[in-house]
């Protein structure tokens, strides 16, 4: 199966308040498929009632998100089972995408590299059928019947994202030359000349806010970009907005949503190819300090680029 590139088109939004409930409720059909009863049903409706709600409302007063006046061109779908799930970067996407692995079988566990931790979503869904990808353009998107992804709280985002890559791999680099980005190759060649390590306030200077100053939100490196553009929330109704911050519930309702009968035995299973989680523990424990090294000009720069994601999924203005 060869990935297809997503090019999303503008979806007339409703602008009466009725109409708003109408797609709320819509949306919150697939409650009636979460039967485990540990879960207390009415406070996860109201919990998505809230977010679906703040997605909506911004939508409805925001023809482009942010101004932008742009979509990102591309966004992976993995669906199966009739669940299509859009994957963010930087959101726990590769613990979800071991699940749906594991749900799969032998043929989808089995592609290389599997469990590792980087990504490698283009193979596995080149080489497993049980997937699908749609275009707009090719098929009346979104057709399944539950449309799920999970954010995270931007500040929280930026500090993982420099930890996995700067200070665990080199993949930094990759990322911060995103869209021909001269400066940060020039930057990037000194420190390698002084035997230095890229600090966070640079990261965020050189490659974050450089990226964006340039070309703008929407051409900016996956793993950072505007989640807000990136899952293209003005454009498609999705089912259920997850949080990385209350994914032990939220995961255990998606695992539902996938028929599941054993939902805590493959959340069990997927714990088991996961390795000691040093890169989280790092991001909770160094998180304030990594802001507390960074001045002011920035993180206002950063709370114009992260604007609307603060306001549609109603996380904090400032790190700390």
């Amino acid at each position: 199966m060869e990935i297809t590139q997503l090019v999303f088109q503008h979806v007339t939004l409703p602008t009466e308040v009725d109409l708003l409930v109408d797609v709320l409720e819509q949306n919150l059909l697939w409650m009636q498929r979460v039967t485990d009863p540990q879960y207390d049903l009415e406070e996860v409706r109201k919990t998505q009632v809230e977010r679906l709600s703040l997605v909506n409302k911004y939508c409805l007063n925001h023809t482009s998100p942010g101004g932008y006046h742009k979509r990102a061109d591309w966004l992976y779908f993995l669906t199966f089972r009739d669940v299509s799930w859009g994957l963010i970067p930087k959101t726990g996407s590769t613990n979800i995408l071991r699940m749906v692995c594991i749900m799969i079988g032998p043929k989808c566990t089995k592609i290389t590299g599997y469990p590792d931790e980087h990504h490698y979503v283009p193979d596995l869904m080149e080489l497993t059928t049980d997937l699908d990808s749609f275009s707009p353009w090719y098929s009346n998107w979104p057709t399944r019947k539950f449309l799920y992804t999970f954010v995270r709280d931007p500040w929280q985002r930026l500090v993982s994202t420099y930890i996995e890559k700067v200070l665990f791999s080199d993949l930094y680099i990759k990322l911060c030359k995103f869209g021909n980005n001269i400066n940060f190759v020039n930057f990037n060649k000194k420190l390698k000349e002084e035997n230095k390590t890229l600090t966070y306030s640079q990261f965020l200077k050189y490659c974050v806010i450089e990226q964006y100053e340039k070309r703008g939100a929407i051409a900016m490196e996956p793993h950072y970009r505007p989640q807000s553009i990136s899952g293209a929330f003005c454009d498609l109704s999705y089912s259920f907005i997850g949080k990385t911050e209350t994914y032990v519930v939220d995961i255990n309702v998606i695992l539902q949503q996938y028929n599941v009968k054993d939902v805590p035995a493959i959340i069990a299973k997927a714990k088991q190819f996961r390795r000691p989680n040093e890169k989280k523990n790092m991001t909770l424990s160094s998180y304030l300090d990594r802001w507390k090294s960074v001045d002011q000009e920035t993180i206002m720069k950063l709370q114009k680029i992260y604007s609307v994601d603060i306001e549609m999924f109603g996380y904090p203005e400032e790190p700390y």
